[in-house]
């Protein structure tokens, strides 16, 4: 399950994203990193409103990506589908401390590491702790986290990359520092 999703492939795709716009539908199977993750991490931010065609960003993907015609005909559902690099991402492509800050400060990867640190436990666990802290966000009153099993698996990859978890061949997670 475990793979180069650390600090180098992330400072990569926000490098190709640079100064212009970048699209999940491009970078989430190019890179294998989960927009969400990352807009988390406040690493990137989404783009709402006045959001560019394809063809204003000079997408690679022109005339093969299924979703183009979303964008060309502002179809409803489109926003949060295309971003921009923020101010902590541009440093965070210059600096491994602040990605290491930006990458684990995410919430998806508190609620993974303040559950494990009871110990080790199952990836189904840890999707439940999600759940839970999803339900918990909507009790408050407090905006979604938005995270589902996609990001779980992203998270936990991302996390193992940055050595502080090891996921067991039989689903079994658990701190890097419980090995010792």
């Amino acid at each position: 399950m475990q793979s180069d999703f650390g600090p180098n492939r992330i400072a990569a795709l926000l490098g190709e994203i640079g100064d212009g716009v970048g699209c999940r539908h491009r970078f989430e199977p190019e890179f294998g990193v989960s927009a969400d993750l990352l807009v988390g991490a406040g690493l990137i931010g989404p783009i709402n409103t006045k959001i560019p065609v394809c063809s204003e960003h000079g997408c690679p993907l022109i005339d093969s990506c299924d979703y183009e015609a979303d964008f060309v005909n502002k179809a409803p559902g489109r926003g949060n589908r295309k971003f921009r690099l923020t101010a902590a991402g541009q440093r965070a492509m210059d600096d491994p401390s602040e990605m290491l800050v930006a990458l684990t400060g995410s919430p998806v990867a508190r609620t993974v590491m303040t559950s494990l640190a009871s110990g080790p436990t199952s990836i189904f666990a840890l999707a439940g702790e999600l759940l839970r802290a999803e339900e918990q966000s909507a009790r408050d009153d407090a905006p979604s986290l938005g995270y589902g099993r996609k990001d779980l698996g992203s998270c936990l990859n991302m996390l193992a990359s940055l050595g502080l978890l090891a996921i067991e061949p039989d689903g079994t997670v658990r701190r890097l520092d419980e090995l010792s």
